[in-house]
This record gives structure tokens, C-alpha cells and sequence, in this order.
């Protein structure tokens, strides 16, 4: 049987009046926190499975509540914690696009099948994304995650276009 794999979408960094809300920083772009969707709380070291009764948004950060709950009491605990969804909760997303934790992990290959470093995280900044690769024990570079210098991308590697100075 497979293993569940959880991924993170956001942390609980306060409660909000006294019926139970609670304040979600997301660490994505998609609507994880709408009426009615499941997410995963870690407390205590498991996963709680809440189902999301409210929601609003503020300034980027969400004003949640869950079924069941209706008492800042009863949520309380929950705050610093971090949420989830499983993959099986995720989008599909189009052919060409991925999620930033598909990518970390993946080897970077040149086009002439030299391996060039590992992703170690994406960063996202305004105008594109960024892959952060370790090229060695101590030393990372930034790869901008465009047609440009991405040939090509599947499970196991990135194809980059190396230009002279970017590795």
C-alpha cells in the first residue's frame, strides 16, 4: 500500500474572535481554504482532518473555520500549526506546469547529459519562478525556471539550456 504523501499549504498563525475562527498564512497560489474543502492540521504530531465551514480572505491571509467548531477554545491548539492536503487532493494541473514540490529533488542535466546539480527548493519571485540548485557540497546558483534555459522537465531530471555564467 502506498504511503500517503501530505503536502504543505499554509499555517494557523493566530485564532481570531471568540467563535472559532482561525488565521491562515497560504503558502500557495490555488483556493486550499474554501467552503467545504478538506485540509490536514498537524498537532501533536498527526494529521487532524478538517473540513472548512467559513472562509474569507484579508489582506492575504484567510479567516477559516471548521465544521464542528464554533469556539476559540476548540481551535486554539492549533495555532503555529501547519496545513496540509494529500496529492490525491491536488489539481491536476496542465501539461507543462507543476507544482513547486514535483521539482525539488530533481537532478539538472545540461543538454549534453552532464549532470550539473540537484533542486533544493523553487523560489517564487514576481516575474518568474527560481530553481535554487545545490552544484556542490557548500555552493548553490539560481536557474530562472523559463522556456529559456528549461529544455525540458519529467519525473527523474530537468534538461537545462546552459549559457555561459548561469552554473
Amino acid at each position: 500500500m502506498k504511503r500517503v504523501e501530505y503536502i504543505e499549504i499554509g499555517k494557523i498563525v493566530n485564532t481570531f474572535g471568540i467563535r472559532g475562527e482561525v488565521k491562515i498564512k497560504p503558502f500557495t497560489d490555488f483556493d486550499r481554504f474554501a467552503k467545504n474543502k478538506r485540509i490536514y492540521v498537524s498537532y501533536q504530531d498527526k494529521y487532524h482532518e478538517e473540513i472548512i465551514a467559513t472562509s474569507r480572505v484579508q489582506k492575504g491571509i484567510y479567516y477559516v473555520s471548521f465544521k464542528n467548531y464554533d469556539n476559540i477554545n476548540q481551535v486554539i491548539k492549533y495555532k503555529d500549526a501547519l496545513c496540509y492536503i494529500t496529492e490525491l487532493d491536488q489539481e491536476k494541473l496542465p501539461e507543462g506546469e507543476y507544482y513547486f514540490h514535483q521539482l525539488v529533488g530533481l537532478k539538472i542535466y545540461n543538454r549534453k547529459n552532464i549532470l550539473r546539480g540537484t533542486v533544493r527548493k523553487v523560489l517564487e519571485y514576481p516575474l518568474s519562478a527560481y530553481l535554487e540548485v545545490s552544484i556542490s557540497d557548500n555552493k548553490t546558483k539560481l536557474i530562472p525556471f523559463i522556456s529559456h534555459f528549461i529544455d525540458s522537465v519529467d519525473e527523474e531530471k530537468i534538461i537545462i539550456n546552459e549559457i555561459e555564467g548561469l552554473l
